[in-house]
């Protein structure tokens, strides 16, 4: 169910809606719970602060000062409240004190430990949370027609079973994030976080594109999800994709044999029903899978100056290289003001980032109104 955002708002206003007061109290039970279910423990250690039970009003500061401290960038924690002239930042002290604030940080909790659903699996421990970012913005915004499926990364060095290696993304190590955006302006329309459960591809595409389906939307993807296959039970679903597409995924083998002969520039397609593949030879062979356009080349108004030719590249390829940057889009504006500080432990890490990606839609939402 759609949720109504009276217009015009404000940002806050739609801050408000996603990041709205029920999330607030859950933080502050869960918090609380915590720190009962690990009271003796934290009474042996030397510098624990003395505790007195938080309030909703006492974690919403907290919050607050955590969206703060995106955008005033400081190396230490501790160093929002010094009271040094030359890097002090007074609405910091004004707000919450600094001990008041590192007794919130210390048992901010997600979970109850003692209660794990079975569907939660290795995210059990920000389970709750994770379900309630998704439904916000799975709720508060319709993405236009085109949509982009690609992946992230939270960054995260430590020890975790499910932290993974991705060479070709600038943040190398940390959990994987595959996302549907809108592909133009980036909106995160829904999340998933790869916790090494052994889900198909295909089930977790048709998993994230959840509420998109059935509504004629387009998908652009990239060849690690393209697959004949894929594509023919996304049309069977109402959604259309595009995209570059490996060799062995289902490429006709006369086609592929066609297309290694082709000289640059040149192209071949076979179509079967809705669904065309194409071949176009560039400085290697490119393989194109779509169902939204047909085999026409255009020219895109320059020259190559090496061979001293006009360029001209496949309608396809030219409207992929438009929608499927919006992953990239949304990871780029995210790394802008990032609420994402250091900590041992993953779950707060992963928390951090999901309220990163509330505050981006919220503004989004605004803006498109």
């Amino acid at each position: 169910m759609n949720i109504v955002i009276n217009h015009p708002v404000s940002v806050a206003d739609v801050v408000n809606t996603i990041i709205g007061d029920d999330l607030i109290q859950l933080l502050t039970e869960q918090s609380k719970l915590h720190h009962r279910q690990n009271e003796q423990k934290w009474k042996l250690l030397r510098k624990t602060l003395k505790w007195s039970n938080i309030t909703p009003e006492e974690m919403r500061k907290f919050m607050e000062l955590i969206v703060l401290m995106g955008q005033v960038r400081k190396e230490s924690v501790r160093d929002y409240w010094s009271t040094d002239p030359t890097i002090s930042t007074p609405i910091f002290p004004q707000t919450m004190s600094r001990n008041s604030f590192e007794l919130i940080w210390q048992p901010w909790h997600f979970s109850d430990n003692s209660q794990q659903r079975k569907d939660s699996g290795g995210l059990v421990k920000i389970f709750p949370l994770y379900e309630y970012f998704l439904q916000k913005f799975r709720s508060v915004y319709s993405p236009k027609q085109e949509l982009s499926l690609d992946e992230a990364m939270i960054p995260w060095w430590g020890r975790l079973a499910f932290r993974t290696h991705n060479p070709g993304k600038k943040t190398k190590h940390g959990l994987l994030v595959r996302m549907v955006c809108e592909a133009v302006s980036g909106y995160i329309c829904n999340v998933e976080i790869y916790a090494a459960e052994g889900k198909k591809l295909q089930d977790t595409v048709l998993s994230l594109l959840d509420r998109n389906l059935g509504h004629n939307h387009h998908l652009y993807q990239d060849n690690f999800y393209n697959n004949v296959k894929l594509v023919e039970t996304l049309l069977d679903r109402n959604v259309s994709d595009c995209g570059t597409m490996r060799a062995n995924r289902g490429i006709p083998r006369d086609l592929e044999g066609e297309g290694k002969r082709l000289n640059r520039g040149q192209s071949a397609f076979q179509r079967k029903g809705d669904v065309m593949v194409q071949v176009w030879k560039d400085k290697r062979l490119v393989r194109m899978i779509s169902m939204i356009h047909d085999a026409t080349i255009v020219n895109m108004g320059r020259q190559d100056r090496k061979i001293n030719m006009e360029i001209k590249k496949p309608y396809a390829i030219v409207q992929y290289n438009k929608f499927i940057k919006g992953v990239d889009r949304a990871d780029q504006y995210l790394s802008y003001y990032s609420i994402l500080r250091k900590s041992v432990k993953w779950s707060k890490k992963v928390v951090l980032y999901l309220l990163n990606c509330a505050l981006f839609n919220a503004r989004h939402s605004q803006t498109k109104k």
